[in-house]
């Protein structure tokens, strides 16, 4: 609506413009032959005429203003959008190994949306609503992007403490023991300790 409204609101006002002058020297003509009722019409009609020329051109304005206080926020929104692509980018790459495997396709999807929308923002008239949709989708898909591979890269390692930690436990466990049948070498049989020796 917008973008029709630039294209055909000033066509709309130069009409009126036109029309106003015609009755603008209809009127001089009715003054001349002192038709005064017909003169007042033409003037009155001729000052609605330029009125709505006048608020026309008002709404032109305010649209413009509009469309460009959108392709601002739009063109925010793009580049917040590339910044947590970026973000999930780099954090994927340092942590391959434990994120989630369709990590870097998600990526790849955030990429193509946001291309999708620049490409968008570069036609003639730009469907901004369709282009701050499709933004919000790019961005939401590399946030949980790199939200997912976080906790992933989170659960890895508390896993990798864990097991270090029962495996310095189970070590602490042998080395016990095998200090027990040191000590208790006479009271042990000879399968005990190779038992030991198997979990060493």
């Amino acid at each position: 609506a917008s973008w029709n409204e630039l294209e055909s609101n000033p066509a709309r006002a130069r009409e009126n413009v036109v029309r106003a002058s015609k009755l603008l020297k209809q009127a001089e003509a009715f003054l001349q032959s002192q038709d005064w009722d017909q003169a007042d019409g033409a003037i009155d009609n001729a000052t609605l005429a330029l009125q709505e020329a006048e608020t026309l051109c008002q709404s032109v304005s305010e649209r413009q203003t509009a469309l460009e206080g959108v392709a601002k926020q739009v063109q925010e929104l793009a580049s917040k959008v590339l910044e947590a692509i970026e973000a999930a980018t780099v954090y994927v790459g340092q942590h391959d190994a434990d994120v989630p495997e369709n990590a870097e396709e998600q990526i790849e999807g955030a990429k193509i949306l946001l291309r999708s929308a620049q490409d968008e923002l570069e036609t003639e008239r730009p469907d901004y609503l369709l282009v701050s949709k499709t933004l919000a989708r790019a961005i939401k898909m590399a946030g949980e992007v790199l939200q997912n591979s976080k906790n992933a890269v989170l659960r890895m390692s508390q896993a990798k403490t864990l097991a270090e930690s029962e495996l310095e436990g189970a070590s602490r466990a042998v080395k016990r023991a095998d200090a027990y049948l040191d000590d208790h070498r006479r009271d042990v049989d000879t399968d005990a300790r190779d038992l030991l020796e198997v979990a060493e």
